[in-house]
């Protein structure tokens, strides 16, 4: 667990500012990441595959707000004497 870690294997785990892993299993928590593998998880600053998700689920929000907002005025008047 240091600034930069050099891991070659079937599982590696590596916590640092920059690791580069060569296996088929790698987590890595940093914030530059470089890794060759078949199965890749990464809890970093960057991750682009899952930003294109979370804006297509703040459309939805956006639009169930809309349902949602005279759902609380409806039940503020009639559970709150």
């Amino acid at each position: 667990m240091g600034n930069t870690s050099f891991t070659e294997g079937k599982t590696a785990i590596a916590m640092g500012n920059s690791s580069l892993t060569r296996g088929k299993t790698t987590i890595s928590m940093g914030g530059t990441t470089l890794k060759r593998g078949k199965t890749t998880m990464s809890l970093g600053k960057s991750i682009l595959t899952r930003s294109k998700t979370s804006t297509s689920l703040g459309k939805a929000k956006f639009s169930r707000r809309k349902t949602t907002r005279n759902i609380p005025s409806n039940r503020s008047n009639g559970i709150y004497p």
